[in-house]
């Protein structure tokens, strides 16, 4: 596809030991282990040390890794590039040129992003990008309905026509037969024509990267040398980043799946009072970032009560999640966790609250043929029960 060279390099504040990052690494046997002097190898390898023994994992067979003592912001802040599958990658917008995108890392490295695999671009300045803004143009980029590219501006109006030119200091659109002009001061962001992209997600083995400033990452193939980190991303584009950087990994190997990228072959979602709300997929049911406690999760799925999901289970095994009240909930908030195969309940969390640890669920699902995940009333009604099933997949 593209073959286009680029680094990355962040600040570094990562946690590691003298020779190599310490990982916590999910077997698809749900087995935790924990590595000291871990590293990337070829073929999809990961190596490091166990209580002073080397150990060698093929991530083929692991369903995820964490590196210790290591956090992401839930978004990135500042000016970004969004992709169609979730993905997000920081840094100074430049320009657009022949057809691509020009990113400069904040610290150093270029990258020209093809716009064919762009949903949208960011271009606030660290002084305007509050929290809030970022995660409007988001879910304007990410959600909204166009039949063309449009220019978001500051004011909140949006022009529709076909995206031509970004410079430092315009953006020039085709807009009824003509080109236009705009001061790039006053734009948010571009939302590129949803018909013109050409990016899915890889189908073999894969990864999802994230990184502690909020950017992720999909990768065909990875590994170490010291400390810098060479991948291959999904669009054919090699980077070089900094490990120490690293947050987690989730890998795409065939043992598991996410529910958040299935749908569901059975919905239910009923209100309370008046207030229904869609699930949403690896967001909170506002569209934001998952967040359970202090912790903000790449996968999952966001729902308010009252919710019934279904799923066929196939030959999958064993259904994992962590569930939990999200940190927008109020704080009259309560739910109720259920778990069902087959119409069986298989794990009750009782009545939980804003102030409830998260329910780590591992349930036995084999020779099942439905799998029912329900959020419930509990003592309050639905208040602001914004509720999320972080991580849940099903796994074999």
């Amino acid at each position: 596809m593209f073959r286009l060279t680029a680094i990355l390099l962040f600040t570094l504040a990562g946690v590691a030991s003298a020779d190599g990052l310490t990982v916590e690494v999910k077997g698809a046997d749900g087995k935790l282990t924990k590595l000291e002097e871990a590293s990337f190898g070829k073929r999809w390898t990961l190596r490091g040390k166990k209580d002073a023994s080397e150990v060698t994992f093929d991530l083929a067979d692991v369903i995820s890794l964490q590196v210790v003592g290591n956090s992401a912001l839930a978004r990135p802040e500042g000016s970004q590039v969004l992709f169609p599958t979730g993905e997000v990658i920081a840094g100074d917008i430049m320009t657009s040129e022949e057809e691509t995108v020009v990113l400069q890392g904040k610290f150093n490295g270029r990258l020209e992003i093809p716009l064919t695999v762009v949903q949208g671009v960011i271009l606030l300045e660290s002084v305007d990008a509050t929290k809030e803004k970022i995660e409007d143009l988001t879910r304007a980029i990410r959600q909204g309905k166009r039949t063309g590219d449009q220019v978001l501006l500051k004011n909140g109006d949006a022009l529709t026509g076909l995206f031509l030119k970004l410079s430092s200091a315009n953006v020039e659109i085709m807009k009824d037969d003509a080109e236009a002009q705009v001061d790039r001061e006053v734009v948010a962001a571009l939302a590129i024509d949803p018909t013109l992209l050409d990016y899915r997600a890889p189908e073999g083995l894969h990864a999802l990267l994230r990184f502690k400033d909020g950017s992720s990452i999909r990768v065909s193939e990875m590994t170490t040398d010291g400390w810098e980190l060479k991948a291959m991303t999904a669009i054919g584009l090699p980077v070089e980043i900094d490990s120490r950087l690293l947050v987690d990994v989730t890998m795409y190997n065939g043992r598991a799946v996410y529910l958040s990228d299935l749908e569901p072959v059975e919905e239910v979602a009923e209100a309370y009072w008046d207030d229904r709300r869609e699930r949403r997929q690896d967001l909170n049911v506002l569209g934001q970032p998952i967040r359970i406690g202090e912790t903000v999760y790449t996968k999952g799925i966001g729902v308010k009560s009252h919710s019934s999901l279904s799923y066929d289970v196939g030959s999958y095994e064993r259904f994992e999640a962590i569930a939990g009240l999200d940190r927008a909930a109020g704080y009259l908030a309560s739910v109720r966790f259920l778990v069902l195969v087959d119409g069986e309940t298989r794990f009750d969390s009782g009545e939980m609250t804003v102030r409830s640890e998260p329910a780590a669920i591992n349930v036995d699902i084999a020779g099942g043929k439905r799998l029912t995940l329900v959020v419930d009333y509990a003592s309050r009604g639905d208040v602001q029960d914004y509720a999320d099933w972080a991580d849940a997949r099903m796994v074999r």
